[in-house]
């Protein structure tokens, strides 16, 4: 622009970028409005870093920096008290991006307490093994381990090997496997495919739980699937850390499984007990199940764009096709779908009459630079555009572990405790979090059966009352069993659609008019909890 504020075209611009990334700019000069626009990319680097966008004309030259994250580590097999002088202690990190798939061949940096610092890189399944040894004397070890952007922080101590037992009461206790379907490994072949277990513990208040005592096994193997974790091989208890987690892998064998046909058991207790034979007794169990593929196939899912009113009159119905194929693209009859439904995020706003039709608008976000205690939000974060939202409030979703609990947690940005429900919903008498969007709020059902018929194909439908229609955006994920790679998922993503008619009728207010999330503008603060998980969270409840 010139002095006066006025578009300027044809002026050169030149766009550059660091650190692997890659941008395709929209030419070399300003377009009639004065504009050069850019796709920015990560390239191949999936590491959590900082890209400094620098755009220069003449002597000007204006940096934008672009936080990239995504990558997560994980560590497992962590014993929280080791003896004196005991060597050939281990810790195996996973390195995975956003969707859960391993990152191979990533520098590794490990050091315990500033020594036995080893190096190395990630293996075809996104591990690592860090050993050490404990010294002779009783102390403290915090081993640390940095790659890709991000670094993980176990505390061990050394000395009596007893641990104290735990005395809150556990509340909750959960087992959660990340992803829930995982290829077979082939006979002969390095063992590269791999899952996460996590089993966490939490008291009346929310609160985690540290020291539970956890083994995990895999429920008896009832089906003969077979397969490893990697916590078993040592032979001895885990402990729960301080965020009330314990950790371990899971890698199939040969064997494929039907659908949930894999159980992964953690038993445990507040103090310590023996180690059950695979499908023993143990004092306290907790379960959660997985599906083992191998089958070569191909996953789509697509939607016709059609709403329909539900049974009651009260919800908003769109269905989905999903269709498998073979690699010859022909379509494979007998094969199970498994739908899940995740809520990414919600919005906050109102619609009011354009002359023509009902038009979606609202207060907006505000995005503090600094955090209500006075520290700034990280200079490499990247403040959310709104220009596909227009001027709607938009929260991520609070929950977000997708456990379903309202927790407490450790901000990392801001260094405090904090709630997930952050805009305090369920601050009524008595008082009790609210996690929004709340996950009843859309669910999703097969239509007839959940098998690929003659075609191919399984119908899925989501249903919602129409309140929250255009308030909430969905990732619809279907899985099939018995299928293969990363073709054997396929995810749709939208805003909950709203209804033609009612849009374009003047004559009644439509029934999704207000948002129930609400109306003003909200502050908006980034908020990232212990296991690395981010979202621009909003503050005002109304």
């Amino acid at each position: 622009m010139d002095a006066n504020r006025n578009a300027l075209p044809n002026i050169p611009i030149a766009l550059l970028v660091d650190k692997g990334a890659v941008l395709i700019p929209s030419g070399t000069v300003t377009d009639s409005t004065g504009v050069v626009t850019g796709v920015l990319s990560i390239g191949a680097d999936q590491s959590n870093r900082t890209i400094t966008v620098t755009a220069t004309s003449g002597t000007r030259t204006a940096q934008l920096p672009v936080q990239v994250t995504g990558a997560k580590l994980s560590a497992s097999g962590v014993a929280t008290t080791v003896a004196k002088g005991k060597t050939g202690n281990r810790i195996v990190y996973l390195l995975v991006d956003n969707s859960g798939n391993p990152l191979k061949s990533y520098d590794v940096v490990a050091s315990a307490s500033g020594t036995q610092t080893k190096s190395g890189k990630t293996d075809a399944a996104g591990e690592w093994v860090y050993t050490y040894d404990a010294p002779s004397v009783d102390t403290t070890l915090v081993i640390t381990a940095t790659v890709a952007g991000v670094t993980d922080t176990q505390t061990v101590t050394v000395g009596s090997t007893a641990v104290d037992p735990v005395t809150t009461t556990v509340r909750s206790a959960s087992v959660a496997v990340s992803p829930n379907v995982v290829n077979v490994n082939a006979v002969g072949t390095t063992t590269v495919n791999k899952v996460e277990v996590r089993a966490l513990f939490l008291s009346a208040s929310n609160i985690p739980i540290k020291n539970v005592r956890v083994w995990f096994d895999l429920g008896g193997d009832k089906n003969g699937i077979g397969g490893t974790l990697d916590s078993t091989s040592p032979g001895q208890l885990l402990y729960s850390d301080v965020n009330g987690v314990a950790r371990t892998t899971y890698a199939p064998g040969t064997r494929f499984s039907p659908k949930d046909g894999v159980t992964i058991r953690a038993c445990w207790s507040a103090t310590d007990f023996a180690i059950p034979a695979d499908g023993g007794s143990c004092p306290n169990a907790v379960t959660s199940t997985l599906t083992v593929i191998s089958e070569s196939l191909s996953v789509s899912i697509g939607t016709n764009g059609l709403l329909g009113l539900g049974t009651s009159n009260l919800t908003y119905v769109q269905r989905f096709a999903v269709q498998v194929v073979d690699s010859a693209g022909r379509a494979m009859v007998g094969v199970k779908i498994s739908p899940s439904l995740d809520l990414l995020r919600y919005y906050k706003g109102f619609y009011r009459s354009d002359g023509s039709a009902w038009t979606r608008t609202g207060n907006g976000n505000v995005y503090p630079r600094s955090y209500t205690s006075g520290l700034p939000v990280p200079a490499a974060a990247v403040f959310p555009l709104l220009s596909t939202t227009g001027t709607v409030g938009v929260c991520d979703n609070e929950d977000l572990n997708r456990n379903g609990v309202a927790e407490n947690f450790l901000d990392s940005n801001e260094g405090v405790v904090v709630p997930e429900d952050q805009d305090l919903s369920g601050n009524v008498v008595p008082l009790k979090q609210i996690l929004e969007p709340r996950k009843a709020d859309v669910t999703v059902s097969v239509e007839g059966a959940d098998t690929t018929d003659s075609s191919g194909i399984v119908v899925l439908k989501i249903e919602y009352p129409q309140n929250v229609a255009s308030w909430v955006r969905f990732s619809l994920l279907v899985a099939a069993s018995g299928v293969a790679g990363t073709e054997g998922r396929a995810s749709y993503q939208a805003d909950l659609a709203v209804l033609a008619a009612a849009i374009n009728n003047l004559l009644a207010d439509p029934p999704f008019k207000i948002s129930p999330y609400g109306t003003a503008a909200t502050d908006t603060y980034l908020r990232t909890n212990p296991e690395g998980q981010s979202g621009w969270l909003c503050t005002n409840p109304n």
